[in-house]
């Protein structure tokens, strides 16, 4: 797509301000907690309600503050985000998991939680309205099946048997990013289970020469990434589905690409 270039006949935005939330973390059992009320006499915060870390933002630890009672002060901050309208398309642009993205939505959005709504596919959020159990990883939506077993699997496909294999869901052909997992594709759909992990794929090399994945399927070695945590999907099938991106950009990969980041 080249640079960007904002010589636009028409710019409207949402904007959402920063997050910020105080919190203590629980070093042994990594759960976060808000900051209660003071309490002078014991001259430390009281322990409050619960926090459930949320997709965006990111815990960012306090140095100032020295660990206490096994407790962690610091911040998790989520960063601005903003819906751009320019030359007829829309842009989100915010924060996942750490990484800064800028994704084109296919259809017109007048609010940033509107947006990310329309990042959902269809039957994501019919399957949401009917109180399946939705994961996500990056691009990937991840509808829980209620289905455990390969034979029941198999039999909902029609197949007379099926052989999950650590794979790949499919990605650009020059991306070196992937989402793997227990993968099994038939009939145009995707289903996934076991842990999802985000990984980049790096060339095997024996005696310093690379190894030909037409002759060894193995040719290809895998490192976890920094950009997405492992997504546990159990031994439960899971219906999988891309977002509805036009295009994105991710910190992550420093160009613009069609049909989504990896």
């Amino acid at each position: 797509m080249g640079s960007w270039r904002w010589a636009a006949t028409e710019i409207s935005t949402d904007f959402a301000n920063d997050t910020r939330i105080y919190l203590m973390r629980d070093r042994e059992a990594g759960v976060y907690h808000r900051l209660g009320k003071w309490n002078g006499e014991a001259g430390e915060y009281e322990r409050g309600d619960v926090f459930t870390p949320p997709k965006q933002g990111a815990f960012f630890p306090d140095k100032s503050q020295p660990e206490k009672n096994g407790f962690i002060f610091g911040v998790w901050h989520i960063v601005a985000a903003c819906l751009i309208h320019v030359d007829g398309r829309y842009l989100l642009s915010a924060v996942d998991e750490g990484s800064y993205f800028v994704s084109e939505l296919y259809s017109p959005a007048n609010s940033i939680r509107e947006a990310f709504a329309l990042l959902k596919p269809r039957e994501v959020r019919k399957a949401e309205v009917k109180g399946a159990c939705v994961k996500r990883q990056g691009e990937w939506f991840f509808v829980a099946s209620g289905i455990s077993s390969h034979h029941e699997l198999a039999q909902l496909l029609n197949l007379s048997r099926v052989k999950p294999t650590i794979e790949s869901l499919p990605r650009r052909r020059d991306a070196e990013n992937c989402h793997r997992c227990f993968v099994i594709e038939h009939g145009g759909e995707l289903w996934a289970r076991g842990t999802v992990r985000h990984q980049r794929e790096l060339p095997r090399y024996t005696h310093g020469v690379q190894m030909s994945p037409a002759v060894n399927r193995n040719a290809f070695t895998y490192r976890g990434t920094r950009e997405h945590a492992a997504l546990k999907l159990g031994q439960e099938w899971h219906r999988v589905h891309r977002n509805t991106e036009l295009g994105s950009w991710t910190t992550a990969r420093t160009r613009w690409s069609r049909g989504g980041v990896d």
